[in-house]
């Protein structure tokens, strides 16, 4: 609409979604708009455009210092969705035998899902629900957690979570592309084998192990 109403405006517009069909014709109805893909992975997703570049996530590495010693729980921060993970992390930290800190809240759309499969969890005695959590509490979550556990189930475009979790923990562990975990503990990825395998009736999954 902008465009339209004012021509000689100079249009940069963020794709911050995964492949919409809808808005991928969508766009194709705006030639001179300027289009930011947030990783290479989503702009070679999307519809050639005629003017797309990639710019990655920034954050200020001051707020996420490391700390050399950590306490006895582990976390998980985002959406609860289905493809976000958090009733997967939720298992797992019960099967390693650890508490479990959460920080988010639920969208409209995944209500249904949430009813059905993560009330129960979040009331489970080794989670804390911490709800919707800003940048100085998500920072301090990090900084003194053992792991963060990230087992989406979907292809993230990027994951802001992840870089900043990368700023302070030490390892990096992922079972495939498109489910990253940030773990320390060896009994952590044992118990998310041991989950993956039993609700998706896999062989040994890889998980890949990068210090």
């Amino acid at each position: 609409v902008v465009e339209r109403l004012v021509p000689d405006l100079p249009i940069v517009y963020t794709l911050h979604h995964e492949r919409d069909e809808q808005l991928s014709d969508f766009y194709r109805w705006f030639p001179r708009v300027q289009f930011i893909a947030i990783s290479e992975d989503q702009r070679k997703r999307e519809v050639p455009l005629p003017h797309v570049d990639v710019v990655h996530h920034g954050l200020d590495p001051a707020k996420y210092a490391a700390t050399r010693s950590s306490e006895d729980y582990v976390c998980c921060v985002g959406r609860f969705s289905c493809i976000k993970g958090v009733h997967t992390a939720i298992d797992v930290a019960a099967t390693a035998g650890v508490p479990i800190r959460v920080g988010g809240d639920v969208h409209e759309q995944d209500r249904e899902w949430a009813d059905e499969e993560l009330s129960r969890r979040l009331a489970q005695p080794h989670v804390t629900h911490l709800g919707p959590i800003g940048l100085d509490v998500k920072a301090s979550l990090l900084q003194r957690a053992r792991a963060l556990l990230m087992p989406i189930e979907w292809n993230e475009p990027f994951g802001l979570i992840m870089i900043e979790a990368m700023r302070i923990l030490d390892l990096v562990a992922s079972r495939d592309e498109k489910a990253l975990l940030f773990v320390e503990a060896r009994a952590m990825q044992a118990a998310l084998t041991e989950i993956l395998q039993r609700r998706y009736n896999l062989p040994d999954p890889p998980l890949v192990i990068n210090g």
